[in-house]
């Protein structure tokens, strides 16, 4: 048995005759993999096949993948796709974009062969997870049922506690990793996929101006005074933390450089501390500061700030600069929302449950996230009873029952890269508005079995 033990980790293979599991696959950090899952095993092959994760990408950027049993070789068999399942005489399925994909594949050489073919047009299919909703029998029938089309480009919109939409620019387009300025004025925004981006500005008349060019850059973070923004970025072969004008005028500093992947979280109110997350082959991402001198330049080397066996990430500090709020997976692998006091790391309080990404403060102590698990934003109240220890209230649905389902059928939050915002002075939040609202899973819909001819075409639905 081959199975996905958690969302940060490789496969794990449990014998026949029982005993502990044992790693199967490791995730390769320098390719940027975050998550293997939806492994199947060939059938009379030591082969197994499955889905590789990318770190902030969707899953439609993903790879299809195969592991050996026998020596753990790994070979790549299809980019940009997810969710392989393998029919003898009729080829290698996957999904991207909900729709399902046939291909030629010899199953004895791990050979893909000719051009994939649309199969079904939609099928009920999460990008986020790049989980199908689909089976395939060896005898080429296809279990699964209808689904939407995806797109993946967006209005820039803010919504209200009152469930008010309001767009901040006219024309959907592939924004992603959007952040607000301090003080509201400008929102800054990545264009682009996760290998072909560039970083914009939009100003509150949703005009937008370029700010980089074939920089592919990663989670911008806006300095304090508004001036400039740091991102992340590759080149050469190296990782950057970059300080770009936020004028489109001026040179682009480099903060801070190495082999390891690393993204800018959030600057604190002093300018003089950015708090980043490192990935590193030991111990995955980790958190971490790095102290600037007031021209903005690095000083010393980078100090850990929550460094673990597990993943820390995405982390921001509260406006009074007092405490961190952070993800971690260190419970059972699920990510949850934790809090420290910034900035010697003490106090850690758990902030969340059922699961929680994106976390963001409030003006007075509330803090935001996205509930994983009921897909719900939710606010809890904390407060400093004695120094250095924090408070966390029950955690509240930020929209009612009668405006929460019309919100969460336009808006997306928690993909790889579709964070959200809070503006402390309204109390709005800035999120990525589908271009085509969801008009949400048909729970009445039919089961649909079709039957897959020799040459990969769809026969009749039972």
């Amino acid at each position: 048995m081959v199975i996905a033990a958690s969302q940060t980790s490789g496969l794990l293979r449990i014998r026949e005759r029982g005993g502990p599991p044992e790693a199967l696959t490791t995730l390769d950090r320098a390719r940027a993999e975050y998550s293997h899952r939806w492994p199947e095993a060939l059938p009379g092959s030591p082969w197994v096949i499955f889905t590789v994760g990318l770190e902030d990408a969707t899953f439609d950027e993903g790879r299809i993948d195969a592991v050996s049993l026998d020596t753990g070789e790994r070979r790549t068999l299809v980019t940009g796709a997810g969710f392989a399942r393998y029919v003898p005489g009729r080829g290698l399925l996957f999904v991207r974009g909900a729709r399902v994909y046939a291909v030629g594949f010899d199953p004895e050489r791990l050979t893909v062969m000719g051009t994939p073919d649309v199969i079904l047009d939609a099928v009920r299919y999460d990008w986020r997870n790049g989980g199908a909703h689909l089976a395939a029998s060896s005898s080429g029938l296809l279990v699964y049922t209808p689904g939407e089309p995806v797109s993946h480009e967006y209005y820039l919109s803010w919504v209200g506690h009152d469930g008010r939409i309001e767009r901040a620019v006219d024309t959907p387009r592939r924004f992603r990793d959007l952040r607000r300025r301090n003080d509201g004025g400008r929102v800054a925004v990545v264009l682009g996929s996760s290998t072909d981006a560039d970083l914009w500005s939009i100003d509150p008349n949703g005009t937008l101006s370029r700010l980089s060019f074939g920089l592919s850059p990663f989670r911008p973070t806006w300095r304090p005074d508004g001036r400039d923004l740091t991102v992340g970025a590759w080149n050469d072969g190296r990782w950057r933390l970059l300080t770009v004008p936020a004028d489109g005028t001026g040179q682009t500093v480099v903060l801070l450089e190495g082999a390891n992947r690393m993204y800018p979280d959030t600057w604190a109110p002093d300018g003089r501390h950015l708090l980043f997350q490192e990935s590193t082959p030991n111990t995955g991402w980790d958190l971490k500061t790095l102290e600037v001198d007031r021209t903005g330049h690095a000083v010393g080397i980078p100090k850990a700030f929550a460094a673990s066996p597990f993943h820390e990430t995405n982390a921001a500090i509260s406006p009074d600069g007092r405490w961190v709020a952070y993800e971690s997976d260190e419970l059972d692998g699920v990510v949850q929302i934790y809090v420290r006091a910034w900035p010697d790391g003490s106090g850690k309080v758990l902030a969340s449950t059922g699961g929680a990404r994106w976390p963001a403060w409030g003006a007075n102590g509330e803090l935001y996230y996205w509930q994983t698990g009921e897909n719900m934003l939710r606010v809890v109240r904390t407060r400093e009873q004695h120094a250095g220890e924090l408070t966390v209230g029950a955690a509240e649905a930020v929209w009612t029952d009668a405006v929460a389902p019309e919100v969460l059928r336009r808006i997306v939050i928690t993909t790889p890269n579709a964070r959200f915002d809070v503006d402390p002075r309204t109390s709005r939040f800035l999120v990525l508005e589908k271009a085509k609202p969801s008009t949400g899973p048909d729970l009445r819909s039919p089961v649909v079995v079709l039957g897959l001819d020799r040459d990969r075409r769809p026969g009749r639905a039972q």
